[in-house]
């Protein structure tokens, strides 16, 4: 799937008027945060109970509309852009799996969007205002029957590792959610030498710099995507767009 700043690069073209409402905005990455409490959910199948109960509080009607645009997103971005990039890596590096490919191209993208559109950084920070996110955390953990203090201590964490790496993330393109996945890959790829001789761990820049060049080409594919969305209703939720 598509990582965070790319879902809010996406989220400030489709819908500008409400690019700076951080309750979309919101919306837009509340999905992948859920990897932070129970890992890896392919397609968010196990959030589908909860996104359904918020669906009917009024007060969280916003925030289902980003949530709407983040689902469509992943459905169509997943397997129009990232998957194809994933088939032409494995070419280039056949002893990495697949979900390692991913991950890297998801973060080399997250990457070339920021070097290009650094106000996504802007809308990311932001965030950090946002007074509902512990009450949305602890909904979260509710629903997947975990300790709700750990969850939003884990999303802390991140908001906090953001503010620090800021300036860095800028440079990098290594945004916080995937700063970890990223780590713990590569702590397992370095584990897995023996099946993998000619990959070894300091390569992991030589990797990004690979799925970064695949990825230069990411304005045509979402100039269409976006503008998809535009015309087309990925929601059916109706608000008022602010100016």
């Amino acid at each position: 799937m598509p990582g965070i700043m790319t879902h809010l690069y996406v989220a400030t073209w489709v819908e500008p008027g409400l690019c700076n409402d951080k309750e979309f905005l919101f919306g837009n990455i509340y999905p992948d945060l859920e990897k932070l409490i129970i890992g890896v959910d392919e397609n968010h199948e196990l959030l589908k109970g909860l996104i359904k109960k918020l669906r009917k509080k009024k007060e969280y009607k916003t925030l289902c509309r980003g949530i709407d645009l983040h689902l469509i997103v992943d459905k169509y971005a997943h397997k129009d852009y990232i998957e194809e990039k994933v088939k032409k890596l494995h070419k280039k590096f056949p002893n990495l799996n697949e979900k390692e490919l991913h991950m890297f191209t998801e973060i080399a993208l997250d990457k070339q969007i920021i070097e290009e559109n650094n106000y996504v950084l802007y809308h990311f920070d932001t965030l950090k205002t946002y007074t509902k996110w512990k009450n949305l955390i602890g909904e979260m953990a509710k629903h997947f029957k975990v300790d709700e203090e750990t969850a939003i201590n884990n999303v802390q964490f991140y908001i906090d590792l953001f503010e620090g790496i800021g300036y860095m993330a800028g440079i990098t393109g290594l945004n916080p959610i995937s700063v970890k996945r990223a780590y713990s890959t590569l702590k397992k790829i370095k584990k897995k030498q023996k099946e993998a001789k000619d990959f070894k761990f300091t390569q992991k820049f030589h990797l990004l710099l690979s799925c970064k060049k695949e990825v230069k080409d990411y304005e045509g594919y979402f100039d269409w995507l976006i503008e998809k969305l535009k015309k087309e209703p990925y929601s059916k939720i109706k608000i008022k767009r602010k100016n």
